[in-house]
């Protein structure tokens, strides 16, 4: 994992990312069903009563910040087990990613599964996209990583090239919303999307960029549409590319991306996540109205938990960063164990204890060693 202050920043970004692309996903949402009803709410700019719940976009979402937080990079099958394992049949998935997380979550290999999705082409929706707004933001100072990243994130649930395309855009657009952020940068949406262009593998996903890139600035919406999708296909190339003329085109202001947005419906939970997540990491949290906060089903907190272990014989100290344990690189003995800031005279063992292998941190009581467990209700305890 990176230097923890450098973790600790990315993290800061990621959970900002998140807040965005949650809000968008929840305000969408209300916007999917009962159309008719819902293009009059958006006339009106109507919103509906709390609470507003969140759907598959937010619930993978939080699987990716999880392992970026526990991990500080993607691992892909860690990932896989937390979608599975995380999986909420109500969230309105798609019928290939119920099928997938099933399967995983049944102990079928993710890769096998992943790779037999439409008769091994790998599926081109735009799952992989809606969900990686976080994993931009994360790493948004190291655009290669982005790239990298992001590609390693959609394999997991998509491997069509489409997909993957669709996922590095939408994470490139949200790195470069921070890097622009923080040059004190507004550039016009021609500008911001050819800062993402060069970086997209050649697809229908890129060349669709290319037309959002070069619409006249008074374009309207329906003609928009009719040309780059608004989701309702759920695939990458249908979603990606309007999203990312949306968020060019409000960049700075995350109610009116998420009301033009919404006002395309289609796929409109999906193309809001994206668009909130983008729009949120340059605009900062602040701009997320508190109203808007406050509707929206409350995030669980699994997402921020200490990473799970599986090995007895990792140690971990109540109050301190995972970081701050580790194995002495000059150490010859695996089996020694260092925490960060203290000094080796502090570890010792207890000169009552009769089992050599057990471990103690002088001014910590043994309340604060302890080992994580996974226990029958699927909470985290102690093992004493």
């Amino acid at each position: 994992m990176e230097h923890t202050g450098q973790h600790e920043a990315r993290l800061a970004r990621a959970l900002v990312a998140l807040e965005g692309l949650a809000v968008g996903d929840a305000f969408g949402d209300q916007f999917f069903k009962q159309r008719e009803q819902a293009a009059e709410r958006l006339a009106n700019r109507t919103l509906l009563e709390s609470p507003w719940p969140y759907t598959d976009d937010t619930q993978m979402a939080l699987s990716l910040v999880s392992i970026l937080r526990q991990y500080g990079s993607i691992q892909q099958d860690q990932l896989a087990a937390s979608f599975a394992e995380h999986y909420e049949g109500s969230r309105a998935y798609g019928p290939s990613m119920h099928y997938l997380l099933r399967a995983i979550r049944a102990g079928n290999p993710w890769r096998e599964a992943t790779a037999q999705q439409f008769a091994g082409q790998g599926s081109f929706g735009n799952g992989a996209a809606m969900r990686i707004a976080p994993l931009g933001a994360y790493f948004a100072d190291d655009l290669q990583a982005v790239i990298e990243q992001a590609t390693l994130a959609a394999e997991v649930t998509h491997t069509h090239p489409e997909a993957i395309a669709g996922s590095i855009a939408v994470a490139l657009a949200t790195a470069y919303a921070w890097q622009l952020r923080q040059s004190g940068r507004l550039p016009e949406r021609p500008e911001f999307l050819d800062l993402i262009l060069p970086h997209i593998p050649t697809s229908e996903v890129r060349r669709k960029i290319r037309w959002a890139r070069d619409f006249s600035a008074d374009i309207a919406l329906d003609a928009v549409v009719n040309q780059l999708g608004n989701g309702s296909k759920i695939s990458s190339q249908d979603t990606v590319p309007f999203v990312l003329w949306c968020a060019g085109e409000s960049l700075n202001d995350y109610q009116e991306a998420l009301w033009l947005t919404a006002s395309a419906l289609g796929d409109v939970d999906t193309t809001c996540a994206m668009v909130g997540g983008i729009v949120a990491t340059y605009t900062g949290p602040t701009a997320i109205p508190t109203a808007w906060l406050q509707a929206r089903e409350p995030l669980p907190t699994w997402h921020l938990a200490p990473r799970k272990s599986n090995n007895k014989r990792e140690l971990y100290v109540r109050g301190l960063s995972p970081l701050n344990l580790f194995l002495h690189e000059k150490s010859n003995n695996k089996r020694e164990l260092y925490v960060r800031g203290l000094s080796p005279l502090n570890l010792f063992l207890h000169e009552k204890s009769n089992n050599k292998r057990e471990l103690y941190v002088r001014g910590l009581s043994l309340l604060n060693l302890f080992c994580m467990k996974r226990g029958n209700n699927n909470s985290l305890r102690q093992i004493k």
